[in-house]
């Protein structure tokens, strides 16, 4: 019996170009250093920008060149190739992630990998993330191996699109010009609805996971490949030689520049076209080397077989980088950078090697039976069909309850464990609707509020994601930041919405972002400690404490914050900027005493409030990764799921023990 017919490839009039290999090699190396430690490379994020416009251009090359020549495009072909290109890799990645993840992770982090690997097999990880409110730069202390996964989701929507809207774009265009320009007012739309997102005010989260956010980058690439490919006749479109070199060096020039001096939270890049201006840059090196018959210098520098060796590999790099890193930052030697990121590339560059030679390349040529060749069909066949779905099912083993997840859905008050031994419990209807004021902290605390466990209270949520309690604009290491206009909209109306649900008592939550600097009206710029920082958070608690009364809202409590862990793991230039700009806001998030005391003082000259001291229940001994058992922190920042009910637990009994005594 013969083996199964390879999927029909169409190939570019072009044909094979060494230097794009390379461009993709170098860039990837970059990437991967910058990932593994590389200092003061802030930028190095915008090289996923960089693969996006490649793999735009190379999809839409071929199949607009695959129309030109046969007068169709076979998506079903493309789909396959799609699948023998993509899919061999990464189930070995994810394969050895579940496993990992049911033999050794804790049940807690092993739940929340099992979400992962549905995501990640269903291409969604980037949403998946949106919603969780990862935050890229800044989650370090539990980050998901499959995190990097989300570049993959965005690819794999556009390619399940692209030949559908290619095919309905040629039925009304009738040249590659005007498709070129179809493509290009497409990537400059989404350019601009980018910048719209993030000048309203979206979380970064939003902007940088997002698939209509980041699409502008495969559709430049788009229009590149529509406008030099080959026409019927083989004719390759060209760019006039004089202009060739020079987009191309500029284009190198600008975005290593970009990478050296670009921070992940510029608004520049963000609300003011600068995604826009590097996407451009990639174009321009794509003009200088993407033809081959044209040699020039600059196509010499990527032609050089150790970076096309790279480039050849970036697929399996970039599959394996993540998961390695994420296990090297558990690992004793996690804060050596050096010796890190040493160990990392090494484990990379052979798991890369590995997983090309022996699965990736041997399913691209022949597909699966090329990996048991002596296999029968029918044998292959039941392999392939079982593998995807046996996947499936570890993830929702993963993701089933056990004992220690109990907690999470728990029916009697003894499923969560108290904090502090001897707390006060919540009794019934004192009071019933509570309102949580702050941002993200206490956001997410309600939308994972145990309701089996507390069937008589009803949270309300008047947190805002992000939003600082202060109005004024906070200075952080990367940026003074104003007031969103949807975070001032929320702390305007909390009262009113509060008044609508009934809310009986409002707690107030302190946050971290209290111990950054701020800037005053005048331009100056006021700090923990001074003056005008301590009137500036006393005036803001005295406003809302007479709103809350306006609203007819009697009790009014303050949260302390509580101590956490800053991720500092190799390359984590957040760490670095804000150790640099501003050490006191670190002390404070290892340790909040300071932003706590203000907190403090300013209840005790108010005696008609309350402090509910949360950090002196779960930091008495310092900071601690578990309480009771159980995961403090989903990141570095919110309770975790687990911990979640033990907190409201503690929260609610201070709450009813304030109420009860009340004058």
């Amino acid at each position: 019996m013969s083996g199964p017919r390879s999927p029909r490839r169409y190939r570019s009039a072009y044909g094979h170009t060494p230097a794009l290999d390379g461009f993709r090699g170098l860039f990837m190396a970059l990437f991967l250093v910058g990932h593994f430690g590389l200092p003061h490379a802030d930028g190095l994020w915008l090289a996923i920008n960089t693969f996006f416009v490649l793999s735009g251009f190379f999809i839409t090359r071929l199949l607009v060149e695959e129309r030109a020549v046969t007068g169709r495009v076979d998506a079903w072909r493309f789909y396959q190739r799609r699948a023998r290109r993509l899919l061999p890799g990464l189930l070995l990645v994810v394969s050895a992630i579940t496993v990992w993840a049911l033999a050794l992770a804790p049940a807690g982090q092993a739940r929340r990998i099992g979400g992962d690997v549905l995501a990640t097999l269903g291409f969604a990880m980037n949403w998946r993330l949106v919603v969780q409110g990862d935050q890229y730069f800044g989650d370090q202390a539990n980050p998901s191996p499959l995190r990097h996964a989300w570049t993959l989701a965005i690819e794999e929507q556009y390619y399940l699109l692209i030949p559908l809207v290619l095919l309905l774009l040629m039925t009304v265009l009738r040249s590659r010009k005007r498709l070129g320009i179809a493509f290009a007012v497409l990537s400059l739309v989404a350019s601009v609805h980018l910048v719209v997102v993030a000048s309203s005010g979206a979380s970064f989260p939003r902007l940088y996971y997002s698939t209509d956010t980041r699409v502008s980058a495969l559709l430049m690439g788009s229009a590149l490949g529509a406008f030099f490919s080959a026409g019927r006749d083989g004719v390759v479109p060209r760019v006039p030689r004089r202009w060739v070199s020079p987009l191309a060096w500029v284009g190198v020039l600008s975005l290593v520049a970009a990478f050296f001096s670009i921070g992940p939270y510029s608004s520049w890049v963000w609300e003011r076209g600068g995604m826009l201006l590097a996407n451009l840059g990639t174009v321009a090196i794509i003009i200088g080397i993407a033809d081959p018959a044209r040699p020039r210098a600059i196509a010499a520098v990527f032609e050089w077989r150790p970076v096309r060796e790279v480039g050849r590999l970036t697929y399996s790099l970039y599959l394996w980088h993540w998961p390695v890193h994420v296990a090297l930052l558990a690992s004793p030697i996690g804060d050596q950078v050096l010796l890190s990121a040493v160990v990392g590339l090494s484990l990379t560059a052979l798991l890369a090697h590995l997983s090309d030679r022996y699965v990736e390349a041997p399913v691209l040529r022949g597909g699966v039976r090329a990996l048991l060749p002596r296999t029968r069909r029918p044998v292959l066949l039941t392999v392939a069909a079982v593998a995807v779905p046996a996947l499936v099912v570890g993830a929702t083993l993963m993701r089933a309850p056990t004992q220690e997840a109990l907690a999470a859905e728990p029916t009697t008050m003894d499923a969560a464990p108290q904090v502090v031994q001897g707390q006060p419990e919540y009794v019934p209807g004192s009071p019933t609707r509570i309102g949580m004021v702050g941002d993200s902290v206490p956001w997410y605390l309600v939308e994972r509020f145990p309701e089996r466990l507390f069937p008589d209270a009803q949270p309300v949520n008047l947190a805002h994601e992000g939003c600082d309690l202060l109005d004024a604009p906070l200075v952080n290491a990367f940026e003074t930041k104003a007031t969103t206009p949807q975070c001032q909209e929320a702390k305007d109306s909390w009262p009113r919405r509060a008044k609508e649900a009934g809310v009986e008592a409002v707690a107030v939550w302190g946050s971290t972002l209290l111990s950054l600097p701020h800037e005053q009206p005048d331009g100056t710029v006021v700090r923990l400690g001074d003056p005008g920082h301590t009137q500036m958070v006393f005036s803001q608690l005295d406003r809302m404490h007479e709103r809350a009364g306006e609203a007819g809202i009697r009790d009014f409590y303050v949260v302390t914050v509580t101590c956490r862990s800053f991720p500092k793991g190799p390359g984590n230039d957040e760490f670095d900027a804000i150790r640099e700009a501003t050490p006191e806001y670190l002390d404070e998030y290892s340790d909040p005493v300071r932003t706590n005391a203000l907190l403090r003082d300013w209840v005790e000259a108010h005696p008609d409030t309350r402090l509910l001291d949360l950090h002196g229940a779960v930091c008495a001994d310092g900071y601690t990764e578990e309480v009771q058992g159980l995961p403090l922190y989903d990141d570095a920042v919110h309770f975790s799921p687990e911990a979640s009910p033990m907190i409201w637990r503690w929260l609610l009994g201070q709450v009813s023990q304030a109420w009860r005594t009340r004058g």
